[in-house]
């Protein structure tokens, strides 16, 4: 149980402790029986229950809150009853407790008073000893404490160390490979640019456009018709069609114009009963050939679907206009869909063999590349395996042929000598593939070195940066250092108080006593 709840259960029940030291107490001077009553270890059912008035007396008697006895009686029945009971009769309140340490008092003043101070040396040895106690531990916790929040925080800043130094790393990672895709970014623009200007003088010297001309013709294939123009089309067939069948029919007739008039004269006057050469048969005459020619007009009429429209002369004429300055207009656009076909092709053409012949360029670049760079890996081998130390018939064969291509004399037989002479001439007599001076990488050298300059100023500040990281951390390591000194000084002086002052107790008892 900790000493926080300790002090609170303390405070809440004060009077519980002070009974009980005052009765350990009245026990250890000898107090009377007469003061503490015992008490009897038996059941509560088995006492006799006291009167509501006398429990309200005595629980006040005790200290309990006010309250009045009618509701005292309403809740003072059955097992409630006998605890609240029990706890009236048995227990001892404030009075008790007061009579108690007045007779401890009282016992202690008749003591003597070598007891007494005995007592209170004691009683201050005690808690000296306590508060030295205390005080250690509370200096240990607080050393504890201050260690590990120095722990903590030297491996935060060294997590924060690491993270910084990767994050470093990754964008330094990142920022070379994006200045890598850049430069290839560029020379490929250079490249696309210089092919688009070739290619563009290519095509002026063998494509030259004509403006378009009146007597061209559209394509003979049309990939899609209009609804009218096929509506129309159906209906002057049919009309031909039709006109096709009269004419046969009326060959096939031959009927007369006088002849059909002669029948039809005297039907008319017989429907009428006149006489032939009445004029009401003549008006009837005229009104049935301007009738019948009517129906025949109808019937051979053509009839458009989109009948509605308007088809004077002027709209024809606009309509005629604005289909031919459709056509031109279509005809210039076939005429550039040729050119641009036509451009699409060679423009195709050029890259296909612009990658064919520069991927074999660039293939055998890569493979020249790679044979020179084995070719230093191989001297560089060389190199090192000649400068360990070789057994003495082969020195001498080596040093015989360097001597006798370097042309040197004999008397230069110092170790230092045969080591550098043995040096230049294997150095001299290595062949290294150097490819010759290409006017085209001059661009691609100057790059490449501005590239180095750069990178090479981007370690430098990041060297900087980092020095200056570590700088600050030693600073951090330096200033929790100072603490953890500072912090144990104050323990070592506070331990040395509290010696010399238990010191100075025990000397003053050792004198008191003698």
């Amino acid at each position: 149980m900790s000493s926080t709840d300790t002090a609170q259960r303390r405070q809440r029940h004060p009077t519980t402790r002070r009974d009980h030291a005052s009765r350990v107490a009245a026990k250890r001077v000898g107090a009377s029986t007469d003061t503490v009553s015992p008490v009897n270890l038996l059941p509560v059912s088995s006492y006799s229950i006291l009167s509501a008035p006398e429990a309200l007396t005595l629980l006040l008697a005790m200290g309990s809150p006010e309250a009045s006895l009618e509701d005292f009686t309403r809740i003072y029945h059955g097992p409630l009853a006998r605890v609240l009971s029990f706890i009236a009769e048995h227990m001892r309140g404030r009075n008790a407790a007061a009579a108690v340490r007045a007779t401890i008092q009282e016992n202690r003043a008749s003591s003597s008073a070598e007891q007494r101070r005995d007592d209170l040396q004691h009683t201050a040895f005690e808690g000296a000893s306590s508060r030295l106690a205390s005080s250690s531990k509370t200096s240990e916790l607080d050393r504890l404490q201050l260690s590990d929040a120095g722990n903590i925080s030297l491996k935060e800043a060294g997590a924060d160390l690491d993270h910084a130094k990767k994050v470093s790393l990754l964008l330094q990672i990142l920022e070379k490979k994006e200045n890598i895709r850049m430069q290839r970014f560029l020379e490929l623009a250079k490249l696309l640019v210089g092919l688009r200007c070739r290619v563009i003088s290519t095509f002026k010297n063998r494509v030259k456009r004509s403006p378009p001309s009146a007597d061209r013709t559209l394509p003979a294939q049309v990939s899609r018709v209009s609804s009218h123009v096929e509506k129309t089309l159906t209906t002057l067939q049919a009309y031909h069609i039709r006109l096709n069948k009269i004419i046969e029919r009326t060959k096939t007739e031959k009927l007369d114009r006088a002849t059909v008039e002669g029948r039809l004269r005297p039907e008319i006057s017989k429907r009428l009963n006149v006489n032939t050469n009445d004029p009401s048969v003549t008006k009837v005459l005229n009104e049935c050939r301007a009738s019948a020619r009517g129906r025949a007009r109808n019937r051979i009429c053509v009839k458009f679907a989109h009948s509605e429209l308007s088809t004077s002369n002027r709209e024809l004429m606009l309509l005629r206009d604005t289909m031919h300055s459709k056509q031109r207009a279509l005809q210039d656009l076939v005429d550039r869909s040729r050119g641009l076909l036509f451009l699409s092709h060679h423009f195709a053409k050029c890259l296909s063999n612009f990658l064919e012949q520069n991927t074999g360029i660039l293939a055998h670049r890569l493979i020249e590349e790679e044979a020179r760079a084995r070719g230093y890996v191989d001297v560089l081998r060389c190199a090192i395996i000649a400068s360990q130390a070789p057994p003495k018939q082969q020195q001498s064969v080596f040093v015989d042929e360097v001597r006798r291509h370097c042309r040197l004399s004999s008397n230069t037989n110092t170790p230092s000598g045969k080591a550098r002479h043995s040096l230049n001439a294997f150095f001299s007599g290595s062949t290294l593939e150097v490819p010759p001076h290409d006017p085209q990488c001059g661009p691609l050298t100057e790059n490449a070195e501005a590239l180095t300059k750069q990178d090479g100023e981007f370690i430098t500040s990041l060297l900087h940066r980092k020095i200056d990281k570590a700088q600050m951390g030693q600073h951090l390591v330096q200033d929790v250092n100072n603490i953890l000194r500072d912090f144990r000084a104050v323990v070592d002086k506070e331990k040395r108080r509290n010696q010399e002052h238990g010191t100075n107790q025990h000397r003053h008892r050792h004198d008191r006593c003698a």
